[in-house]
């Protein structure tokens, strides 16, 4: 059943203001694929035709909605037969295909069609129950929020909170959710993808260590505030940091704020280079790049200067950790100069 709806808007031009005028049609009969819909019969039962491989499973301990950030993110940790009980909304797949990721929207449709995955794709923008219109002078970032917090509440009504819903989203934008979910009493819980990994498989499982090599691999291009952000900023020429004064590197590397080293690229990955610098007790570390963006345009064989990740002095340790890294290079005179 469709349900057509009007939103209209003005636009504002240099000679005049356009009236627009966006006509929806919404369905009515979207099935929730869940085992645990309270509808008799349920919704995928009075839908039939509806294609689904699949439904999310009644004993899960609760089911998970990524936003958009989260999914672009952490694909390849979804894509993972591990983590299952997923529910992939219309939304935040939109927005990746808009960006260009399709490849990563289809990979992801193809998990989805597992039985075994008991994940499913919901159709949040077309069904009446969850469909959320743009509003005058609103991004569309701002808009998708709306739209999938509007998803995980559906679930979160519609199942009568027989299971908690659980939004991820990256810690920099929880308040945002936390901020729109104030006035609501749904009881949708906003969490990050690191926090769910280890309260469900604890903190020594394998899944949770590929998370963190994606976390590290992938910090240098998420680093903006929103996903249509970090896209303007890697295509732009200002991908980089800008060099440090002379004089600057100098003083930082005096008070042991930068550490110096040589750069070791690996043959084999241009992405992945490591620098092994001493600590203040004499101890030498070797500390992993896991980007081209944090290595700074510095190339193998590069005198670089770095700085943790964690503002904090590091430990000794085998595996290293993830830093920033500022490339300098040596004159003749013996003396550090910034290379951008």
């Amino acid at each position: 059943m469709l349900k057509r709806t009007i939103n209209k808007s003005y636009r504002k031009t240099r000679d005049n203001v356009v009236k627009q005028v966006r006509e929806n049609y919404l369905r009515t009969d979207i099935p929730c694929l869940s085992e645990l819909c309270p509808t008799r019969p349920t919704c995928q039962e009075r839908v039939p035709a509806h294609h689904h491989t699949g439904l999310l499973a009644g004993d899960a301990s609760a089911y998970i909605i990524p936003d958009t950030k989260t999914l672009a993110r952490y694909a390849e940790i979804f894509i993972q037969s591990e983590l299952t009980n997923v529910i992939y909304n219309q939304t935040s797949f939109n927005s990746l295909i808009n960006h260009e990721r399709n490849k990563t929207a289809r990979a992801l449709r193809q998990a989805i069609e597992s039985p075994a995955r008991q994940s499913v794709f919901f159709y949040n923008g077309y069904f009446q129950g969850t469909h959320v219109a743009r509003q005058p002078h609103e991004t569309l970032y701002d808009r998708d929020w709306r739209a999938i917090l509007a998803c995980a509440q559906w679930y979160r009504r519609h199942l009568r909170t027989s299971i908690p819903i659980i939004l991820l989203a990256e810690k920099d934008e929880q308040a945002r959710y936390q901020d729109l979910i104030a006035s609501d009493d749904t009881g949708v819980t906003v969490t990050d993808l690191e926090s769910y990994l280890k309260e469900k498989f604890g903190n020594s499982s394998d899944l949770l260590d590929h998370f963190e090599s994606v976390k590290f691999a992938s910090y240098g291009e998420f680093c903006g505030s929103d996903l249509s952000g970090y896209l303007k900023t890697k295509k732009s020429t200002t991908l980089y940091p800008n060099y440090l004064s002379t004089s600057e590197l100098e003083t930082r590397l005096k008070r042991r704020d930068l550490y110096q080293g040589v750069l070791v690229v690996k043959k084999n990955r241009r992405d992945h280079a490591t620098v092994r610098i001493i600590l203040p007790d004499g101890s030498e570390q070797a500390v992993l790049i896991p980007s081209q963006t944090l290595q700074n345009r510095a190339v193998h064989g590069d005198v670089v200067a770095i700085k943790l990740l964690d503002d904090s002095t590091p430990e000794p340790s085998d595996s290293g950790s993830d830093i920033d890294s500022e490339s300098v290079s040596e004159d003749e005179n013996g003396e550090f100069i910034c290379l951008y």
